[in-house]
């Protein structure tokens, strides 16, 4: 009958539409904030009811339209201050992946595009698992000469097609790299025993201690950690380009100006790869090498790939056991204290996982907040900013804690009443710097000089008495030997 027609169809748009909204973004988000809450824990179904409801791309103009104008004395709920952050946080070339993609998504929802997507799902149920990468590639250019037949791309490029189908075939891809996945864990674990490693170890001293070099290169180790979150070997490809040139970029400004080389170049990647720490590098490289188009892979982008895929071998290719590594430059005892100094550091992190997976309850003092600095270096560390993140914080010995409490109380006694050591700005780049951001800036700055002119005048008074009792010792120590010596004759009150 005509009412079963209408049924069939509309179950037949609503599954079709379903597919497609399976891949809302061109990437994913590992770890995503809401499976940290206990509610979806317990209900997983509620992520798949979200994504569904709210799985277009975000864009900073569809946040403007989604979030209401607040009060702005009005405490903030902590969505409110997501969905500022994301909307912020958004760069504009990530804007116009974004973009790309919605058009995309948008077309093939249409009527006139359902032959096409049909097709597309039949072939991705009945794809050749045995020749993945051809099956794919022919179906990326059938695909897109379909579109350009009948209808033409509308707002959109090649690769958005490239990401969604990447993206439905995900599963199969991971499977399909199961190998390299069991070595994504030995890499990464070599990574961690390497934490040591600093600018001066690879001759990059003009980079300073690791806490500057790692301000520098902070871009590039985010860009190195966001490549295992998109879909498609072009847009994995295109990250590795844009960390390439970040690095290029630091050591620039490390160097004043001077172009970096070769010599320079592959050490700066080594120490951004160990400073971000990625879990599945080595199968992202390899998902590169196998998926990505030859095209891909020539000019500058397949220079910088190859440069990383160096870097990585080079880690790889490191004998820890080796008392005096020569591709290192280090004393082969800092090497064995600097490994010792990492293997304690990763089996207290193991300890603390352990503890906040026990059933304790975990306080922590109301006064007591964790600093800025500590949080944006675990972001540059690649660590997820939750709750277990937080609690794993303060997991500590309770003597440890009261040390750093005391500690601080000292600092607070010798420096100006107020000073914290919050440092927001550190890792700032002059052009992210916003106008409603100066005053906080000159703030920090003013308080961090009193607060250096403070500690020079308390470093110059310790001197001076630490001088005063070093020469009242060396006078007691002259009378106590003139006593001896029977020469009574010394005035004392001289």
């Amino acid at each position: 009958t005509e009412d079963r027609k209408n049924d069939l169809l509309r179950e037949a748009r609503s599954n079709r539409l379903a597919w497609i909204q399976s891949v809302p973004l061109p990437y994913f988000r590992e770890g995503g904030l809401l499976n940290k809450f206990h509610i979806v824990k317990e209900l997983p179904s509620v992520t798949k009811i979200l994504t569904y409801l709210y799985g277009q791309p975000l864009t900073s103009s569809r946040f403007s339209e989604l979030v209401p104008q607040r009060d702005g004395s009005a405490i903030r709920s902590g969505e409110e201050i997501l969905e500022d952050e994301l909307a912020e946080s958004l760069s504009l070339e990530l804007e116009t992946i974004l973009q790309d993609y919605e058009a995309f998504v948008q077309q093939i929802k249409q009527p006139e595009s359902a032959a096409i997507v049909n097709g597309l799902r039949h072939s991705l149920s009945n794809v050749d698992q045995s020749n993945l990468t051809v099956a794919i590639r022919n179906l990326i250019v059938s695909t897109w000469e379909q579109f350009q037949r009948q209808q033409g791309p509308k707002g959109w490029t090649k690769r958005s097609l490239e990401s969604f189908l990447y993206g439905q075939t995900q599963a199969i891809i991971n499977k399909s790299l199961k190998n390299e996945k069991n070595q994504d864990k030995d890499c990464h674990l070599k990574l961690q025993q390497l934490s040591f490693v600093t600018p001066e170890h690879l001759d990059l001293t003009y980079f300073g201690d690791l806490d500057m070099a790692r301000a520098q290169l902070s871009r590039a180790i985010s860009l190195l950690l966001s490549m295992q979150t998109f879909h498609s070997p072009y847009e994995k490809l295109q990250i590795i380009f844009n960390c390439y040139h970040q690095v290029n970029e630091a050591l620039t400004k490390a160097q004043i100006g001077k172009p970096p080389s070769a010599d320079d170049v592959l050490p700066a990647l080594i120490l951004t790869v160990l400073q971000g720490q990625p879990k599945h590098l080595v199968s992202n490289l390899r998902m590169i090498e196998i998926y990505a188009s030859p095209e891909y892979l020539r000019g500058e982008a397949g220079y910088a790939y190859t440069s990383l895929y160096g870097a990585v071998q080079f880690l790889l290719e490191l004998n820890l056991k080796d008392e005096n590594p020569s591709s290192l430059t280090i004393s082969a005892q800092d090497f064995r204290k600097g490994l010792k100094a990492s293997q304690f550091s990763m089996e207290k992190q193991l300890d603390v996982k352990r503890r906040i997976q026990d059933p304790i309850d975990i306080t922590t003092p109301k006064s007591f907040s964790i600093p800025v600095s500590e949080v944006r270096a675990a972001r540059l560390r690649g660590e997820d900013i939750s709750l277990e993140w937080a609690q794993a914080y303060f997991v500590t010995d309770k003597t440890i804690l009261n040390e750093k409490i005391s500690k601080e109380e000292v600092e607070q006694d010798l420096l100006l009443p107020g000073f914290t050591r919050n440092y927001s700005f550190l890792a700032a780049r002059p052009e992210d710097i916003r106008m409603s951001e100066l005053p906080q800036l000159l703030g920090e700055y003013r308080t961090l000089v009193r607060a250096i002119e403070t500690l020079l005048a308390n470093r110059a008074q310790k001197a001076s008495s630490e001088r005063k009792a070093r020469l009242k010792k060396a006078e007691k120590a002259i009378e106590e030997n003139a006593l001896k010596l029977g020469l009574g004759f010394i005035d004392n009150g001289r």
